[in-house]
């Protein structure tokens, strides 16, 4: 897998840990562009975004943290269209934290492509007794 696809590619899965690696990674690297974009460009007093350069970061942390929600909710076995649901204040976002978070994702393959921890469906791994 390429970065490029695993940051900013909406197809697949995402398992748990994987996203929340990749968003304390994007959210520090971001933040450090910033924090030098700041300083080297200076900043607009009483503005956010302070230059354009933040500006492109900003859309760039926007794009790669709906990137991850989308493959994360993929493993979830859920369409992008939740993503509205978590835009209702307080409990739509307690409910993404949670969902997207916490939440462990479906077993086996799903209508979104394989299993990202690599591992079968129950039922297809079982044994059967009666032949």
């Amino acid at each position: 897998m390429t970065v490029w696809r695993e940051y900013f590619g909406i197809t697949g899965r995402l398992r748990r840990r994987d996203y929340w690696l990749r968003w304390i990674i994007s959210v520090v690297v971001i933040t450090i562009l910033d924090v030098i974009a700041s300083l080297l460009l200076g900043r607009s007093e009483g503005y956010w975004p302070a230059n354009p350069v933040s500006w492109a970061l900003w859309l760039v942390s926007f794009w790669v943290g709906l990137a991850l929600m989308v493959r994360r909710l993929h493993d979830r076995n859920k369409g992008p269209v939740w993503i509205l649901v978590y835009n209702i204040p307080v409990i739509g976002w307690i409910w993404c934290v949670v969902e997207i978070g916490f939440l462990d994702g479906t077993p086996g393959p799903n209508r979104y492509g394989p299993s990202p921890k690599g591992v079968a469906a129950a039922s297809s791994v079982a044994p059967t007794l009666v032949e």
